[in-house]
Formats: structure tokens, sequence, C-alpha cells
């Protein structure tokens, strides 16, 4: 008899927990539901970062082109910008004025002044 009424106080505690087991179970199904969701749209937004990561390298590349291209040719124009400057840096006043009376110039004054427009970048044009 002892072990019936234990069994009866025991099925009587399990039946007034029975609705929160319930709730509980509903409750956990419902979180795994939005989990569910959730990894979905994380899923759609990592497709989404890796696609763009793609485009980002590509345009990362380019850019390192861009920038060695630029780099060589910075390199090679140094030397030339040097030689420039130290050619302008021996010009005397008298040597400027001397070219501004000059109304018809010397091939070697044209071939000079065409040489200066190209390393300076200018486009050479007549007076």
């Amino acid at each position: 008899m002892k072990c019936l009424k234990e069994t009866e106080k025991t099925q009587e505690e399990l039946s007034g927990k029975a609705p929160k087991l319930v709730i509980k179970q509903q409750e956990l199904e419902k979180l795994i539901d939005d989990f569910r969701a959730r990894h979905g749209q994380i899923k759609v937004v990592k497709q989404l970062v890796l696609k763009k990561e793609v485009e980002i390298n590509v345009e990362l590349g380019e850019a390192i082109e861009v920038q060695r291209i630029c780099d060589k040719n910075f390199r090679e124009k140094v030397p030339q910008f040097i030689k420039a400057n130290e050619g302008l840096q021996k010009i005397t006043k008298k040597q400027i004025e001397e070219l501004i009376c000059i109304r018809e110039p010397s091939q070697t004054l044209l071939g000079l002044s065409k040489a200066t427009c190209i390393i300076m970048n200018v486009p050479p044009s007549v007076i």
C-alpha cells in the first residue's frame, strides 16, 4: 500500500508539472524555429559577403597593378626631372633675356625648347 500511495503522490506531482513541461517544450520549439530562421538569414548574408570579398580582391589586384605601373613611371621620370632642374638652375638672367630677344630662334634653340617641353611634359607650341 505504501508503494501505491507513493506512486499516486508521484503521479500527482508529475501531473502538476505536465503543463509546465508542455509550455517549456513549446518555448524550446519556438527557439529552434527562430534559430533555423536566423541561420538561413546568416547563410544568405555570408554568401553576399563572400561575393563582395571576391569583387574587392579583383579591385585590389587592379589597384596594385596601377600602383606598380605608377611607381615604375615615377622611377623613370625622377632622373629626367633632376637633370632638367639642374639645367634650369644653370640658366642665368642674361640668358633668359637673350632668349626673350630672339625673334627667329635657331634650329638648335628650337630643338632644345622641344626637348625641354618633352621633359616637362608640356606640349610644344609655336609663337
